[in-house]
């Protein structure tokens, strides 16, 4: 079995996977998911918004996990593939008790914002851990940790606004959901961009339109230096990617806002994971 998975992702994350810690954490999500499926929660808008802490706790878990010396047997569930399904347990468990800790009374549209603070607080605590722990707080770093999701902000408003122009239905209708999107995988492209010109490594995307762009600048067809030529190649793609997403998914989310949401907010979180992750790597090193 370990053979045939490891021809997928590799025998390293084959072990991973198939360590007993992980798979311990990974049948106490699932279950986790059961439950929290059998209460029917409503997954508005301003509930996707609220899990952006609990997105940002996965990556720098996963870098915590593998840089701290945890036993043996729960180290698969706080590094790698295991620190996200960790992660996503806490906030599945965090939202059940939440809607218990609600049952009963007067629907006030409490739970998002504590939903919210929760994850902040562990977010804070463990990037905070991480930093102090393994991090390089030199001022071009804490610079590029401050800049980056500004500029992914900046960037994220001018995608929407031209998207509100051209299709205003999809720019309406999905709202802040919407705009988590474009923002998560702006981060995503920047914090990528910054990462690589830090030398903290590639990701597959990334490469794969560097060596593209690559092409495209040896044939002549652009006169831009090769490193600037896939920064902005690379952002826009993106950023094209996400408005696709976006507009593919509007209609679905009309006649299934639950599931609808949920789509659009697990498209969000693959962007802001990323970014996270990039601009983390550039701080503690790949």
């Amino acid at each position: 079995m370990t053979l045939g998975l490891s021809t997928f992702v590799g025998p390293a994350v084959a072990r991973s996977l198939l360590a007993p810690g992980f798979l311990a954490i990974a049948g106490i999500a699932a279950v986790a998911t059961l439950i929290l499926y059998a209460e029917h929660p409503r997954v508005s808008r301003q509930v996707v918004v609220s899990m952006v802490p609990w997105m940002v706790v996965g990556p720098a878990l996963a870098l915590l996990g593998a840089r701290t010396g945890y036993p043996t047997a729960i180290r698969p569930a706080v590094t790698g593939v295991g620190a996200y399904v960790t992660t996503y347990l806490l906030a599945c468990l965090t939202w059940f008790v939440l809607l218990q800790l609600a049952r009963g009374s007067r629907p006030s549209g409490g739970l998002p914002v504590y939903l919210a603070s929760m994850g902040a607080g562990v977010a804070t605590v463990v990037v905070g851990t991480l930093l102090v722990r393994t991090g390089s707080l030199s001022s071009v770093n804490l610079f590029w940790l401050a800049i980056a999701p500004i500029a992914a902000a900046a960037v994220a408003g001018i995608v929407l606004l031209l998207l509100g122009l051209w299709y205003t239905e999809a720019a309406a209708y999905t709202g802040m959901v919407g705009g988590l999107v474009v923002f998560g995988h702006a981060l995503a492209a920047i914090g990528t961009a910054v990462a690589v010109v830090a030398h903290a490594g590639q990701t597959p995307l990334s490469l794969a339109v560097l060596n593209l762009l690559t092409a495209v600048g040896a044939a002549g067809m652009v006169g831009l230096p090769r490193q600037l030529l896939w920064a902005w190649g690379f952002v826009w793609i993106r950023l094209l990617l996400a408005t696709l997403a976006i507009v593919l998914l509007t209609a679905y989310t009309r006649r299934h806002p639950n599931r609808g949401y949920l789509l659009l907010g697990f498209v969000a979180a693959v962007g802001v994971v990323g970014g996270v992750w990039s601009l983390l790597v550039m701080v503690v090193g790949p």
